[in-house]
């Protein structure tokens, strides 16, 4: 009895030790790689913000990835209330609008992703009130959705701080 023991827990041990490895590696691919996760497949934006959340801001902000080859397969500018509910769909980018204290004060938005595997499975754009029609707002938080991370380069539209976020994009070296 006492090996069997001494067996599940070096078995339970291995298995935190390589989890735990294995979210270190990918975490650090994560901060030295700018575009670490795509899509598989073209996801669907669906605006849960609101109404004054106009098309016609999203679609200028997809214009702008569409250019560098990223592509939607459609929005959903009236989706239904109960999927606005879940954090995360399969296959959908979430547009939403934050409720009180959910951010930190000079945090403008914020985009949650989910992976399936080497894939981003899911997305969700948390957006400040009235803060998506500020301008290139709205293209930084999709270049999120799209898999890119953070570029420290003033004017490039992945810069951290907004004031000196820009439209021009490159990838870094």
């Amino acid at each position: 009895m006492n090996d069997i023991m001494k067996s599940v827990c070096s078995l339970l041990v291995s298995f935190c030790i390589g989890f735990v490895l294995g979210q270190g590696i990918l975490m650090h691919y994560e901060s030295k790689t700018f575009k670490p996760w795509g899509w598989k497949e073209a996801p669907v934006v669906m605006n849960c913000y609101g109404e004054e959340l106009n098309i016609l801001y999203i679609q200028d902000a997809l214009n702008f990835w569409n250019l560098k080859g990223h592509t939607v397969a459609f929005v959903e500018q009236n989706p239904p209330a109960h999927l606005c509910k879940k954090d995360f769909i399969a296959g959908f980018i979430i547009l939403k609008k934050t409720r009180r204290g959910e951010l930190n004060s000079g945090t403008l938005a914020v985009t949650f992703r989910k992976r399936d595997g080497i894939y981003l499975s899911a997305a969700t754009i948390k957006i400040k009130s009235g803060c998506y029609r500020l301008s290139n707002l709205l293209e930084h938080e999709f270049g999120h959705a799209f898999g890119y991370t953070h570029a420290k380069y003033e004017g490039h539209i992945m810069h951290p701080d907004y004031n000196k976020i820009g439209t021009k994009f490159w990838i870094p070296d």
